[in-house]
């Protein structure tokens, strides 16, 4: 509802002195309060100023995690803000889940804890009301009782899933099939690219060893089956996939394609912040993509700081995208990434990176980027993110269609898009001329950091299923053990299901 509350007060100023004015204003509702301060002389405004409270509701209920899996427990996030008049007389909170039985728990803020087990996989509801002292709100005069809100009807809904094929660990390490696994790959702007041209790219991944790769789905996909060959494609190369798509088109695109092999997740919206779509948006198109394809991941891209803690409920990952290169130092990645991480590891979010993989293309027209990262910073973003605690790591590559655009090395009249991809995926590799145990740990795919990947062009040629799952040290992307019959294990096939 909207309520308005005025006050007057008049006070006469003496002369090089001063006067509090305390006015008396009677708030009445929860919810965002404007207030407009005025001071008047002779009958003219001589000073104005306007500002905003927001009030809390008398009691609320968030959850941090909507969307629970096998082993979760129930987490509400509770505040209690009850009218001045009720808080002496409040004696606790009761709950209760689908209409059961109710509950009674202390009157305090904070998270508590609900085991989950034995809740049938679907969608539920908590419900919670204030309880007050026997008679406290029966005896109030029935207009000033009608008067505020005493917190007793609240109610949040969250749903259970049978186990999916991705989660996050309590480390918020990615399963994939209950197995750890560290998505790395490219990220491509593909919204209009020629189809080929995208299939080229994931090709490139795979030879080089990547995992995964972010892609947009083309305008005419939408009407026909093309981007589901391409998902069939990355199948057979290994490749997991990440899709950005027309969130109008949510319901359809997820249902057709959630069940294909190469499906990682959906990207309900890149770079929200500053494209005006608020937090509620996007925690809302999380929960539809949710509630649509519970076996894969939400991913969210975010590029303004301050941002990072009111996106974090919002997705299964929030994936951070400083591109320092060349006008700040590699190492402002791992203020960014440490930051992200502390927001979202609150919410049981987990932290992915997108690193620079791009500069010097003509679609720069500001300058921010005028040449493409060295190996030793692209290497250096690298293990700075690991070392912030990033459980996967997605560079962006731009889309090179201009005739004249510039490649990695800063030049390339007449660059082909394929040439320019190429030297995005091996940007670093020329660098590795450090001793013989370096070279070594990258022959066995033990660092993840060179710029590139672990050495991988092998396990495609082998008709490998990408990379293996994380074993031991965050920075460790090792290599997918070999079955004693030779033949080469993949957990993008190799499913329980």
């Amino acid at each position: 509802g909207k309520a308005e509350a005025k006050a007057v007060e008049e006070a006469a100023v003496p002369p090089s002195g001063e006067v509090t004015l305390a006015p008396a204003c009677a708030l009445v509702r929860n919810g965002v309060v404007a207030s407009r301060l005025e001071v008047a002389l002779d009958g003219q405004t001589i000073f104005s100023c306007s500002w905003e409270e927001t009030l809390p509701d008398v009691l609320s209920i968030k959850f941090k995690r909507k969307h629970l899996y096998p082993g979760d427990a129930v987490l509400p996030q509770v505040t209690i803000c009850p009218p001045a008049e009720g808080r002496g007389q409040l004696t606790g909170v009761a709950w209760r889940i689908d209409g059961g039985e109710w509950h009674e728990r202390a009157a305090q803020d904070g998270t508590w804890t609900i085991p989950a087990t034995g809740l049938p996989f679907a969608r539920h509801v908590l419900q919670a009301r204030l309880v007050y002292h026997d008679g406290f709100l029966a005896s109030m005069e029935k207009g000033r009782r009608e008067l505020y809100d005493w917190g007793e009807a609240v109610e949040a809904e969250f749903f259970t899933h049978p186990e999916p094929k991705y989660r996050m660990r309590g480390d918020h390490v990615l399963l994939e099939n209950g197995q750890p696994f560290f998505p790395l790959g490219f990220y491509d702007v593909s919204w209009a690219i020629p189809a080929a041209e995208r299939l080229a790219m994931a090709q490139d991944v795979a030879e080089w060893g990547y995992n995964t790769v972010h892609v947009g789905m083309r305008g005419d996909e939408y009407e026909c089956d093309g981007y589901g060959a391409f998902l069939d494609a990355c199948a057979k190369l290994g490749v997991r996939v990440i899709t950005e798509f027309n969130v109008n088109k949510a319901e359809s695109v997820i249902r057709k394609y959630r069940g294909k092999a190469a499906v990682l997740g959906w990207n309900p919206g890149d770079e929200p912040a500053p494209k005006g779509i608020t937090p509620a948006q996007m925690f809302a198109r999380y929960d539809r993509f949710k509630q649509l394809d519970p076996d894969h991941l939400a991913y969210t891209v975010i590029c303004v700081p301050s941002q990072y803690a009111n996106y974090a409920t919002g997705t299964d990952v929030l994936a951070p995208d400083p591109y320092p290169v060349p006008k700040r130092g590699v190492d402002v990645v791992y203020r960014r990434f440490k930051e992200a991480k502390e927001a979202a590891n609150k919410v049981d979010t987990a932290l992915w990176a997108v690193g620079q993989a791009f500069g010097g293309q003509k679609y720069d027209k500001k300058g921010a980027w005028p040449r493409w990262p060295d190996a030793r910073e692209f290497r250096g973003m690298s293990y700075l993110a690991l070392m912030a605690g990033a459980k996967g790591i997605i560079y962006l590559r731009r889309q090179l269609r201009h005739p004249q655009g510039a490649g990695p090395a800063g030049g390339g009249e007449g660059l082909s898009c394929r040439t320019a991809r190429a030297g995005a995926i091996r940007a670093g590799r020329k660098g590795r001329t450090a001793g013989g145990e370096h070279r070594r740990r990258l022959r066995d795919g033990v660092d993840a950091g060179d710029g590139a990947a672990p050495r991988g062009g092998e396990r495609a040629r082998q008709g490998g299923g990408g990379a293996a799952p994380v074993r031991g040290r965050p920075s460790a992307v090792r290599r997918a053990a070999q079955p004693a019959d030779g033949r080469r294990s993949d957990p993008l096939h190799d499913s329980p299901a």
